[in-house]
């Protein structure tokens, strides 16, 4: 019986084992992930080289209000030129460039003076400039974000030392140029819009006869690093888009975070993997909120102007210059 049970059950064995080797094994599935989408944005947005990623400033000539101050008009604003850059918080337009376009712009101005006296100036500021300081400012609208207009109020000085009063104004340049406001197809009427405004002493020395003279490097310092706190770093920054009506756009910063009318910026997208910039479009701030601002896409052309304006989305990233 035993014998009977023990070939019964290795026969069940065998044909278990059996079943196992002849079962086939099912097909092993691979998942496969799917691959991250190009950055098509970073590749076919319409961008464009920025002039500067700081804000630029052009320091004209200053305004001798006084008929006394001609020893010092030019070299307190090369002073104050290289004390804006040392502050490390603006990109500076060379002044001798400046004075290079100036010359050519005051040859033409004279031999046509006769003609030009007939017509009359569209920016109120420029009608109150020399005419050196005049063709400075018309030269260097469109190509920098502010300038910056000194004027020199009071002069005292008794021997070969003394002092000066000056004011200072420093008005967006972009709304001044009268191509951005023809590429945007409006008037905006705040084409001289008052960024800052500021005034301050200035020491200085001259020789016996007041032939030349030496500014008081420490009060123009003390200027620039005036200037410097009223415009904040935002460098480090990125804000979104929140709104778009035709050419304005709505960012999600306003007054309490530092911004002003008249501050520049632009629209940009980065590439993923390095971090890069890819400027897409231009803008500067004409109304400050709390906590919200609008501002004006601009561009020196028509054809450059659609083109940005059409990278610009609800929820694009921008940055403040």
């Amino acid at each position: 019986m035993k014998t009977i049970i023990s070939s019964i059950l290795a026969a069940f064995l065998l044909v278990g084992i059996f079943s196992v080797a002849c079962t086939p094994v099912p097909a092993m599935k691979i998942a496969v992930t799917a691959q991250p989408p190009l950055f098509s944005n970073w590749r076919v947005a319409e961008s464009f080289v920025p002039r500067s990623q700081k804000f630029k400033i052009a320091v004209l000539t200053f305004i001798d209000q006084t008929d006394k101050a001609r020893l010092v008009v030019d070299g307190v604003a090369d002073m104050l030129t290289t004390e804006l850059f040392r502050v490390g918080r603006f990109e500076l337009y060379d002044r001798q460039d400046l004075d290079q376009e100036t010359m050519v712009e005051t040859a033409v101005e004279e031999k046509e003076k006769e003609k030009e006296t007939k017509t009359t100036t569209k920016h109120l500021v420029a009608t109150g400039l020399s005419a050196a300081t005049r063709s400075q400012y018309q030269n260097v609208q469109g190509t920098v974000d502010g300038i910056l207009l000194g004027y020199i109020t009071s002069i005292n000085f008794e021997g070969t030392s003394g002092y000066f009063q000056c004011d200072l104004r420093i008005v967006n340049a972009m709304l001044a140029d009268e191509k951005v406001a023809k590429a945007v197809g409006l008037d905006l009427g705040i084409s001289e819009l008052v960024i800052y405004g500021t005034s301050g002493k200035v020491r200085f020395t001259t020789n016996a006869d007041q032939t030349s003279v030496m500014l008081n490097r420490d009060d123009i310092e003390a200027i620039a690093s005036k200037v410097k706190a009223e415009f904040k770093d935002f460098t480090q920054q990125t804000f979104k888009i929140t709104g778009i009506d035709r050419y304005l756009i709505t960012l999600g910063v306003g007054q309490n975070h530092g911004i002003k009318q008249g501050f520049t910026g632009y629209v940009i997208t980065r590439d993923p993997k390095t971090g890069v910039y890819k400027y897409l479009a231009e803008f500067v701030v004409i109304n400050v909120f709390p906590e919200a601002s609008t501002a004006v896409l601009v561009a020196q052309t028509r054809e450059a102007y659609e083109s940005y304006s059409s990278n610009v989305h609800i929820g694009s990233e921008a940055v403040i210059k």
